[in-house]
């Protein structure tokens, strides 16, 4: 499920239309590439995203990740766009 907020509200589910994960088997370091389609009540909106994730040890990683928009249909249609500069993060 997602929800949306702002200019343009809209809520329904998602699905994950492709997921590559790729790294060496001691997992310290992988990359994802994922693309997702959000299907709501507006119509439906596809995204791209890469992740970097780096092992901080345990369970910790860093990430640094970029998405972009690559599709859309019905009030989505013609949106495109992407994060102004990657976003690191640690979780």
């Amino acid at each position: 499920m997602f929800t949306f907020s702002g200019d343009l509200p809209d809520a329904g589910s998602f699905t994950f239309d492709a997921f590559l994960s790729a790294g060496p088997p001691a997992f310290f370091r992988c990359t994802e590439h994922i693309v997702r389609t959000y299907a709501g009540t507006a119509g439906t909106l596809t995204v791209r995203k890469q992740c970097l994730s780096v092992s901080l040890g345990g369970f910790a990683f860093s990430d640094q990740r970029q998405a972009a928009v690559v599709g859309g249909t019905a009030a989505y249609a013609g949106v495109h766009g992407r994060e102004a500069a990657p976003a690191p993060s640690t979780s």
